[in-house]
């Protein structure tokens, strides 16, 4: 019986509570079964937080492109708004991975060794890079529409949007989830997001 699964949930669940301090004999227990199972599977603590990261980045990706290419949506907006709607639900659906993403550090590649895990971790940028083009484009067909203002580069309005949410949406689950009153709701995060999505449509 493959362990990979309860592997890779172990390792998700012991990186959310013990972050950066996370060792291979926590999530061996976690996951039970010996260190040495996981070393047959994933040469290190870094390539299995690696491994957390891609399957974050990808199902974010998968779901954007998706959307881009759904018909029934012709208001950008709304595209905009399910993808966000997705990120929100990851706070409440998968609260352990986004703790992890949010929470923890990843090695830059340039910092590894090995070829192989370093390949892994350029995936992960390659693929966190594909899903900021993914919105971008959604943004660009906006404006091309003229739904979406064109005062602002794509970029940009990606990234305000994607900063916004971060800031007060991870802020409010990270937050809440240390014991701390960090003063707004994941209700006040949504609010701003969906005024500032309103402050750059065509109207």
């Amino acid at each position: 019986m493959d362990k990979s699964s309860d592997i890779l949930t172990a390792a998700i669940s012991v990186f959310a509570e013990k972050g950066d301090n996370a060792t291979i004999s926590e999530i061996a227990k976690r996951a039970q079964v010996t260190e040495s199972a996981i070393y047959k599977r994933y040469k290190s603590k870094t390539e299995l937080l690696i491994l957390i990261f891609q399957r974050f980045w990808e199902k974010l990706l998968n779901f954007a492109k998706g959307v881009r290419g759904e018909e029934w949506a012709e208001n950008t907006a709304d595209k905009i708004k399910k993808i966000i709607t997705l990120m929100n639900d990851f706070l409440y659906q998968d609260p352990n991975l986004v703790k992890v993403v949010a929470g923890v550090s990843l090695i830059p590649p340039e910092n590894i060794n090995d070829n192989e895990v370093k390949n892994k971790r350029l995936e992960v940028r390659r693929i966190n890079r594909e899903f900021l083009i993914t919105m971008d484009e959604i943004i660009r067909e906006g404006q091309e529409k003229e739904q979406i203002t064109d005062k602002f580069k794509a970029q940009v309005i990606r990234q305000a949007l994607i900063g916004i949410f971060q800031q007060l949406s991870y802020g409010t689950f990270i937050g809440k989830a240390r014991g701390e009153d960090v003063g707004y709701t994941a209700l006040d995060a949504m609010e701003i997001f969906n005024y500032f999505l309103e402050s750059i449509e065509k109207k």
